[in-house]
C-alpha cells in the first residue's frame, strides 16, 4: 500500500504543471527567467547528475510524512511558534497604537488583532456547508467550494 502511495506521489510531482520540478530535471523546456545553477550547484559535477542527485533528494522527501502546515497557522497571517507569535502580539498588536503606518497595514493589523482562530473558521465552514472539517483540508478534497470558501476566509 505504501509502494502505491509513493508512485501516486511521484506521478502527481511529475505531471503537476505549475512547479519548477519538471524544469530542474530537464524534462521540460526551461524558461529564460528560471535560473537553475544556483539550485542544482551542489548537486554534483555535471549537469546530468546534478539533475539526477537533485531528483533523488526531492523524491526522498516523498517518503517522509509532512506536516499539515495549517496546524502552526494562529491568527490567521502569523505562522509560527507559539513564542513568535506572542512576541509580535505584544510588540505591535495588544494595546499599541498603530502609527505611521499606511493605511492597508493598519487595517491589517487593527483586524488581526480582533481575528478568529484557524480551527474556528475551519469548524465555522464546515457548519455553513454541511460538511466534516477535515474533509475540507484533506488534500485533494472533493468539497472544492467549501475548501475555496475557507481559503477565502
Amino acid at each position: 500500500m505504501k509502494d502505491r502511495e509513493v508512485f501516486e506521489k511521484k506521478k502527481h510531482l511529475h505531471d503537476f504543471r505549475w512547479s519548477s520540478f519538471r524544469h530542474y530535471l530537464g524534462i521540460e523546456q526551461i524558461y529564460r527567467w528560471l535560473e537553475l545553477a544556483h539550485v542544482l550547484s551542489g548537486w554534483g559535477e555535471n549537469r546530468k547528475k546534478r539533475m539526477k542527485n537533485y531528483r533523488g533528494y526531492v523524491e526522498e522527501g516523498l517518503l517522509k510524512e509532512i506536516a499539515n502546515p495549517f496546524d502552526d497557522i494562529t491568527a490567521q497571517s502569523l505562522i509560527g511558534s507559539d513564542s513568535f507569535i506572542d512576541l509580535i502580539k505584544r510588540e505591535y498588536l495588544l494595546g499599541r497604537e498603530v502609527k505611521n503606518r499606511m493605511k492597508m497595514d493598519q487595517t491589517a493589523l487593527v483586524y488581526l488583532q480582533s481575528s478568529f482562530t484557524f480551527d474556528e473558521i475551519l469548524n465555522t465552514v464546515a457548519i455553513v456547508c454541511k460538511v466534516d472539517p477535515q474533509s475540507i483540508i484533506k488534500r485533494k478534497s472533493v468539497n472544492r467550494k467549501s475548501r475555496r470558501i475557507l481559503q477565502y476566509c
